[in-house]
């Protein structure tokens, strides 16, 4: 999988995540990366990842502290 900075970059925008912008969480999308790019090369859709991403996080926004 040809995993270049644009196409890595358009994938977190696309799951809202920040974008090297400095602001943000640099482990989240360090953690992100590093489950979407086994995933990827198991030809599983970004638009299947991006569902599940927007699944978790209201699965971790609706869970109790």
């Amino acid at each position: 999988m040809n995993n270049d900075t644009v196409s890595l970059s358009g994938l977190q925008s696309r799951c809202e995540l920040s974008v090297n912008d400095g602001a943000g969480d640099e482990a989240a999308s360090l953690a992100f990366v590093q489950a979407v790019v086994p995933l990827r090369r198991l030809l599983i859709s970004e638009e299947t990842l991006r569902d599940l991403w927007h699944i978790e996080t209201k699965l971790l926004e609706a869970s109790p502290p």
